[in-house]
């Protein structure tokens, strides 16, 4: 995991500035919608098999930046990159954050002991991407 942290931080032409869409599991379920051979015997958020996805695709993404793809276009340096049509300001991060939360909309409720509990077979149904979208529209942090 801090492999993964130092691939996809600031450190590098990723330069992502906040790590909660993997730990808050957008990332997995993502991966798991996109993988229909992982949906029969779905890997838990944190598994082996799902670190080691994080892991190359974070190479595939730096290729891309390399070749200046379209939705991973190379940035200037110190230049935070954001692929989602809303904001990531620290304001706009934790209104949407906290309303994904009070909706249930956040894939992997780390904050809940709790979770550990969720039936990893069948979260990862929820359209959790384009839920995210839909309520940073309605709250008013579409870019």
């Amino acid at each position: 995991m801090v492999r993964l942290q130092a691939l996809y931080g600031r450190g590098t032409a990723i330069n992502f500035t906040y790590v909660h869409d993997f730990v808050y599991g957008f990332d997995w379920a993502k991966w798991v919608r996109r993988e229909p051979s992982v949906q029969r015997d779905v890997p838990g958020p944190f598994s082996a098999e799902f670190l080691g996805y994080m892991e190359r695709r974070g190479h595939e993404l730096l290729e891309l930046i390399a070749a200046d793809d379209g939705k991973y276009p190379t940035l200037a340096a110190g230049v935070p990159r954001n692929p989602f049509p809303f904001s990531r300001e620290p304001a706009a991060e934790v209104e949407l954050h906290a309303e994904l939360a009070r909706r249930d909309l956040i894939p992997v409720p780390t904050w809940d002991a709790g979770a550990i509990a969720i039936d990893w077979d069948q979260r990862w149904r929820e359209p959790f991407q384009d839920r995210r979208v839909e309520v940073a529209g309605e709250l008013g942090l579409l870019s």
